[in-house]
């Protein structure tokens, strides 16, 4: 599956997966990664609501929404152990990585990569429970659709 479809978290999963719940997850996460730096800016949230959209098969409606959720569940002071637990609990390793590289491209979104936003999405590398390996390929195919070239911006 390619990095702009829909992610596959859905089809495989059992008949008792939330969806909503799932969608919120990774929504969260990811206003949590843009957040770090104190604000969301235009660029990172415009970013996401594009892979909300796109990766979750979401409405732009529907996606605009999930972002306003995701803001105010940050806002509440959701925590990264908590998202990813919900996560590793209901996806699959190929989706668990794709929801890496997704934090990966908000935390580059802005086009300054700060020290505690790539550290924070290294713990939720080890957080979702991905080898090492695929976490660093996660981080590769990120950087390679954001146009970065090095670790740091």
């Amino acid at each position: 599956m390619g990095h702009t479809e829909l992610l596959d978290i859905f089809t495989a999963a059992d008949q008792t997966r939330d969806l909503a719940m799932l969608q919120r997850a990774i929504a969260t996460a990811l206003v949590k990664a843009a957040t770090l730096d104190g604000v969301m800016d235009a660029a990172e949230q415009g970013l996401i609501h594009a892979l909300i959209g796109e990766r979750l098969g979401l409405s732009s409606e529907a996606a605009e929404t999930l972002l306003a959720q995701a803001a105010q569940a940050v806002g509440q002071n959701i925590e990264l152990p908590e998202l990813a637990q919900t996560l590793v609990d209901s996806l699959g390793l190929d989706d668990r990585v794709r929801v890496l590289e997704m934090l990966w491209e908000v935390v580059y979104a802005d086009g300054m990569l700060h020290d505690y936003e790539a550290d924070m999405v290294q713990r939720a590398a080890g957080a979702l429970q991905l080898p090492d390996k695929s976490a660093s390929l996660a981080r590769r195919r990120a950087q390679s659709r954001m146009g970065v070239t090095t670790g740091l911006i």
